[in-house]
């Protein structure tokens, strides 16, 4: 996690303070019951960078997030998931310990930062095995549901074509399963296999971009 400021001055107390509350909140919290080994753990990165700061305890700016995956018996990573949330607003106060809750929003922080922990849990999973992500998927959509009429920015259809609302939608939408596909057929059977089978490897790992460039010639609109 990193927090980034045009300047802190000041305010660097305060930001030290929210970048260790979220990096907490992020690595200790048990969000799933799928076990990991130390190597197999989710790789995340956030960058914040805040913009403004309208009152003492309201922070405007946007948040990057990836998702990093290493490739089976390479030090080769890849990148499953890169995204640019433009628009975020939330409260924070020091030393108010952020609270979690799947079944009701509490505050806007907590929930953009449950919704992408989900989805970096279910981006993984698409890595492994054909949809195995969606029930973390539909996590964040239940999240996006309670948002919706609770939050700000990013969780409803009209908040612009590029939000929580249409990533998670593209995800749950039968009419992309194919999407589901590409992501398995990438890593698993294309990048993972490398090293055993580099001929077929590299076949299928050709078969699924094509896939994915007729994809996005039939969706080309879709935020995914």
């Amino acid at each position: 996690m990193d927090i980034q400021t045009p300047t802190q001055g000041s305010d660097k107390q305060i930001y030290d303070q929210m970048k260790e509350a979220i990096t907490k909140y992020m690595n200790f919290r048990k969000w799933t019951d799928l076990a990991f080994e130390p190597q197999e753990r989710i790789r995340g990165r956030m960058q914040m960078i805040i913009n403004e700061r309208p009152e003492i305890d309201e922070y405007r700016g946007s948040l990057q997030i990836q998702l990093i995956r290493p490739v089976y018996n390479s030090s080769y990573e890849s990148i499953v998931m890169n995204i640019r949330d433009p628009d975020i607003s939330f409260k924070f106060t020091a030393f108010q310990p952020l609270e979690f809750s799947d079944n009701q929003y509490i505050d806007e922080l907590t929930a953009i930062l449950n919704f992408y922990a989900y989805m970096l849990i279910g981006f993984d999973c698409e890595t492994f095995a054909t949809s195995s992500g969606t029930p973390y998927f539909e996590k964040a959509q239940n999240i996006v549901n309670l948002a919706g009429s609770n939050g700000r920015g990013g969780w409803n259809n009209f908040d612009g074509q590029q939000n929580r609302y249409w990533l998670v939608t593209d995800m749950l939408d039968n009419g992309m399963s194919r999407i589901h596909n590409v992501f398995y057929s990438y890593h698993r059977q294309g990048l993972d296999q490398m090293e055993r089978n580099l001929p077929m490897a590299l076949k299928t790992f050709v078969q699924s971009l094509r896939e994915l460039s007729r994809v996005n010639q039939r969706y080309p609109n879709k935020y995914i």
